[in-house]
């Protein structure tokens, strides 16, 4: 089978992409030197693959997922890579919960919920666009997480959202970015966010976004539990917020943008996000850090906000480097939040920063320049924090 071929030699296998299974015995072949794969095992076939020699091939062995071939011993040498699991070519779940791996690629047009299950994945190539049923799902996913004393549903009924107990890839590029959203906002709507969003739930840690935009949700992206998810590049536009993370998450967002959302992040619970390098602008609330999260805000530029980051409850985020500029007030510390801020700069705000209840933030070699109050503080009588401005005064 496949001696010095320079096609993937599916019909030599005896493989059809038919739901009729194909069980045959692939033995004591010489399979050597395909441009693409030695054995390519499509459909629903069963085929025993033993006592071959597979050689100097893209892929030594490469199966759909629907497939289930038995791949016994065989002699494996010079291949790029052994064995693979694609899929590749299979029609996407549109609604419900995927049974296999996915790959999406091109227009995708979404009707319901879509559950990726632990241990699966779904990937989604550059260029793709994906779409949904505005303000209605014929499969709605309920699953429940503790917020404060309540116990809520974490997607939204009657719209649609994408929610990954396993992995989800989005491998777009800086030519051709994946979007997720429908082409325009209904403004005049009662609700004008046409979809839920993307959930992430469990512990994964595999799962990547990056040069893609997100538009048009209620949430356009969650975390909730342990999940660590990567999202590099990503524009998250004109939803009502663009990422919120809870429970014990610890998501990496770099090199991202948050605009005309109503609010760009919120961190909530007991979360730990690291935030770097990313823009937030002419949203209504830039960043929100309540609960008792942490984590790090780092070398960001905050613009156009009406309110460019609050820390509020007990939360105690690390605020170093970044810019807040334009913003009618740069930072504000509320109730019992103790961030330390450093080495920020507060350029042409409002407000550079407001003080208010029990705060108590660390600051430290902040810069202010041409604000109207540089650092407003309205806390009650007797509340100090470290304060060791470059320059500024409290007005």
């Amino acid at each position: 089978v496949g001696v010095g071929s320079t096609k993937f030699l599916y019909e030599l296998c005896l493989i059809k992409k038919s739901p009729k299974v194909i069980d045959t015995n692939i033995r004591k072949n010489i399979i050597k030197e395909n441009k693409e794969a030695g054995i390519g095992v499509k459909g629903f076939s069963s085929p025993e693959i033993t006592e071959n020699q597979i050689n100097k091939n893209k892929e030594g062995i490469i199966y759909w997922v629907t497939a289930s071939p038995v791949i016994g011993y065989n002699l494996f040498s010079d291949n790029q890579k052994k064995i693979v699991a694609s899929a590749e070519g299979l029609p996407p779940t549109t609604s419900g919960r995927l049974t296999h791996n996915e790959i999406w690629t091109g227009n995708i047009y979404l009707t319901g919920d879509v559950l990726v299950p632990p241990s699966l994945t779904l990937t989604v190539h550059s260029g793709s666009v994906i779409t949904f049923t505005p303000n209605k799902s014929d499969y709605d996913v309920e699953i429940a997480r503790t917020i404060g004393d309540k116990r809520v549903n974490v997607g939204f009924n009657e719209r649609i959202d994408i929610i990954v107990e396993g992995s989800l890839r989005i491998l777009g590029s800086k030519k051709a970015r994946v979007v997720i959203g429908n082409p325009e906002l209904k403004e005049e709507a009662e609700n004008p966010f046409a979809w839920g969003g993307i959930v992430f739930l469990g512990r994964g840690i595999d799962s990547l976004i990056e040069n893609c935009e997100i538009k048009y949700a209620n949430i356009a992206l969650s975390a909730w539990d342990h999940i660590s998810p990567r999202m590099n590049r990503v524009v998250f536009r004109n939803n009502d917020i663009g990422a919120y993370v809870s429970g014990a998450s610890h998501p990496y967002m770099s090199e991202n943008r948050f605009l005309d959302n109503n609010f760009g992040l919120i961190i909530a619970g007991e979360a730990e996000v690291d935030f770097t390098r990313n823009i937030i602008t002419r949203n209504r609330f830039g960043i929100i850090s309540r609960d008792y999260s942490t984590g790090r805000v780092a070398e960001n530029l905050l613009s156009k906000n009406t309110l460019g980051m609050e820390a509020g409850d007990y939360s105690q985020p690390r605020i170093q480097s970044n810019t807040f500029m334009a913003n009618k007030t740069g930072l504000a510390c509320r109730h019992f939040s103790s961030p330390r801020i450093a080495n920020n700069r507060f350029r042409e705000n409002g407000e550079g920063m407001r003080l208010e209840d029990r705060s108590m933030p660390h600051q430290a070699e902040n810069v202010f320049e041409s604000n109207e109050k540089d650092i407003y503080d309205i806390r009650y009588p007797g509340i100090e924090s470290t304060d060791r401005r470059v320059n500024g005064k409290s007005d």
